[in-house]
């Protein structure tokens, strides 16, 4: 039986049982579903996604008028209002409790890949759908912790250092304070290395070279002579096993040795769910350490594997134990 159905039929029960109070709330519920009905080519039956909405408001317009009759000493009025809300709940589907909402979003989130405000049009347009009836309408602040990328909680600038035009407040930034380390290398970092060559045996099995990765990559500036599409020199082969796959992936990562951002995005395209951002962050964090360089912070910059200097600061290579 569908929703309208119910609801006629609940009209009916009402009258029988001359329930008043139901029989006011299905009956404003019912002149919004002819109204809808009607508003345009019209139609023999309202789909539910449809009465949901006009439930859920309902329910919405109830909760905010019960809220003012309080503030205004009617606990009566509240309470002929919250009696209505009662009667549209039964219609609706269980609620999502704060918490409920707070991993929804979340998941939303990392399914659609927002990574801005700018984006979050793209978030809401998901949800409405996905969470239609199961929110109650209200807000809700969510601490950035709960629903950011692992990027975000690893993000070292926050405020762009090179830009045209900055939009927006700068991120006001507490003294001291440190981003944290991404979980994915935390997790690497705890792995013996027989562990972490299992774990990336198992990841690197999966892919299906599709190179999502790569054509993701804002870096990657010569996908129309990659290495994993030449034939002259023929480096690769389209052999499907996971050696040929780590090479690509070990090669990916090295051309982008002190020139990845950290951006995610090739975590993001892969259609496998494969963490290969983790290998360019290990470079880069390699790379830091060494030539105490980090990518995108100074335009003039020459990133260190572009260039040679005899003698590196931080590579010792000359240097006899002991001597």
């Amino acid at each position: 039986m569908s929703l309208e159905q119910q609801i006629s039929k609940g009209i009916m029960e009402a009258m029988k049982a001359k329930d008043t109070v139901r029989l006011s709330a299905l009956r404003n519920a019912k002149k919004y579903i002819i109204e809808a009905k009607t508003a345009g080519p019209e139609i023999a039956e309202l789909p539910d996604a449809d009465v949901l909405k006009i439930i859920s408001k309902l329910a919405k317009q109830g909760t905010d008028s019960a809220a003012i009759f309080s503030e205004q000493n009617r606990p009566d009025l509240a309470s002929e209002e919250l009696a209505q809300v009662a009667v549209f709940q039964e219609f609706l589907p269980r609620q999502l409790t704060p918490e409920e909402l707070t991993a929804e979003v979340k998941a939303l989130i990392a399914e659609v890949g927002a990574t801005s405000m700018k984006e979050m049009g793209k978030v809401m347009g998901v949800a409405s759908k996905r969470l239609a009836g199961r929110a109650d309408g209200k807000d809700y602040e969510f601490a950035m912790q709960d629903v950011a990328q692992d990027k975000c909680r690893a993000c070292t600038v926050p405020n762009a250092v090179i830009h045209d035009h900055f939009a927006g407040s700068p991120t006001n930034i507490p003294d001291g304070a440190q981003p944290a380390m991404p979980a994915i290398m935390t997790f690497l970092d705890g792995l013996s290395l027989e562990d972490r060559m299992g774990f990336w045996r198992g990841h690197i099995d999966r892919c299906i070279r599709c190179y999502a990765c790569r054509n993701a990559c804002p870096m990657c500036v010569c996908r129309d002579n990659c290495v994993a599409d030449s034939r002259e020199p023929h480096w690769l082969t389209q052999e499907d096993s996971p050696t040929q796959k780590m090479f690509f992936q070990l090669i990916h990562a090295m051309h982008l040795a002190g020139r990845c951002t950290g951006c995610g995005e090739c975590n993001r395209a892969c259609p496998m769910g494969i963490p290969v951002g983790a290998l360019k962050l290990q470079m880069g964090r390699v790379v830091k350490k060494l030539f105490e360089y980090a990518p995108g912070m100074d335009v003039d910059a020459v990133p260190p594997l572009l260039g040679f200097q005899l003698e590196e600061k931080n590579i010792h290579e000359h240097h006899i134990e002991g001597a």
